[in-house]
């Protein structure tokens, strides 16, 4: 059994920067410890695998710790558009996933995505949060899956040296730490408790899900710019209208090949 696959560096510009993921294009669908045994050996942090179809195809997230993500997966959805799009040709595509249906365009060089839109409150900072951070946050927040952590200035963001072993404890829910830099938004996202084999994701599309309804609610802007300070980095834009939420990012593709199978291990 062979597979279309790709590697592609999410929400950048460039080679080497944002978020690596897997795509894998799928004729049918292998079995669930098939897919979780190919995001292992396949290196990126999370594998998307896109099903077969046209308008409409299913989509499935897996990670290197052979877990699949039940939430959503912006990068690994954001590589699996572009991989998609430019292989086909096409400029639009939907794929139903367990968090919904999310359509993808291509815009002036990038791709525009509807993502999820998370509600947030106001929450007593849990008692590791400022050891798991080394540092005090203003204020803290629970989205519906992550904690964020609003801190004064950008460089206090990008000064930050977690205690991973400490934050491990918080498992499936990252710490974002967020700060207003001029008109932009900056963030980093600490996530050692998910099975990615990253303690720090360099490029998160499902953390806009979080942090757009929480800035838009400060600022009162429909449309923001995020810069996520990471070692490799990631830029969105993202437009928050009542709960529609849209995300435009560009994403590179780093390689495309095959993976060979033998057809018994996919049955």
């Amino acid at each position: 059994m062979a597979l279309r696959a790709f590697q592609i560096h999410a929400f950048t510009s460039k080679v080497f920067g944002g978020n690596p993921a897997g795509v894998c294009l799928l004729d049918t669908w292998p079995t669930d410890a098939v897919l979780a045994r190919i995001a292992h050996d396949f290196g990126p942090s999370v594998t998307a695998f896109v099903g077969p179809g046209e308008d409409t195809r299913g989509l499935r997230w897996f990670t290197r710790g052979e877990r699949e993500v039940m939430s959503f997966c912006g990068h690994a959805t954001f590589a699996a558009a572009h991989a998609v799009l430019h292989e086909t040709g096409a400029d639009a595509i939907q794929f139903a996933t367990v968090s919904g249906i999310r359509p993808a365009a291509m815009v002036d060089g990038g791709i525009s995505m509807g993502i999820p839109c998370w509600s947030y409150t106001q929450a007593g900072s849990p008692a590791q949060l400022g050891p798991a951070l080394r540092a005090m946050p203003v204020s803290v927040h629970r989205s519906e899956r992550d904690w964020i952590a609003l801190f004064e200035t950008p460089e206090q963001v990008a000064a930050l040296a977690p205690d991973y072993d400490v934050m491990r404890a918080f498992g499936d829910s990252a710490v974002i730490a967020t700060a207003l830099a001029g008109t932009d938004v900056v963030f980093r996202f600490f996530c050692p408790g998910f099975s990615i084999g990253e303690q720090e994701d360099p490029a998160t599309g499902s953390a806009i899900s979080a942090l757009a309804p929480f800035w838009n609610a400060r600022l009162g802007q429909a449309s923001l710019d995020f810069i996520q300070v990471s070692s490799r980095g990631g830029a969105f834009r993202a437009t928050l209208a009542g709960d529609a939420l849209t995300l435009v990012s560009k994403c590179v593709t780093f390689s495309r090949g095959w993976l060979d199978l033998p057809d018994p291990a996919a049955t």
